[in-house]
């Protein structure tokens, strides 16, 4: 069907496409293969809220951490990242 040479589209009458899903679970090993470790490692409280966040608001996050605590956050964020690259974190 056209109207002055564009085609509209016609919606077509049926089922919907099905919904994709991961059967391998792939997202979810990830997830934990980041939580297990952070738990681990965040004795401050303020690891997780940090990598929670977006790059945008971790600044702004960073900024209300107290001045004390900073550094524990640092050390906390660097042996966390350091842990996963090397792998070989065993989940207790």
């Amino acid at each position: 069907m056209s109207c002055l040479g564009v085609r509209t589209l016609i919606p077509q009458k049926g089922l919907p496409a099905p919904i994709r899903i991961d059967a391998s679970d792939r997202q979810r090993e990830y997830a934990l293969s980041i939580l297990m470790p952070m738990k681990k490692f965040d004795h401050s409280g303020y690891l997780a809220i940090y990598l929670r966040a977006s790059r945008e608001a971790s600044y702004s996050i960073w900024e209300r951490i107290p001045e004390r605590v900073q550094g524990k956050v640092g050390w906390e964020i660097r042996r966390l990242k350091k842990a996963l690259r090397e792998g070989g974190i065993g989940i207790d």
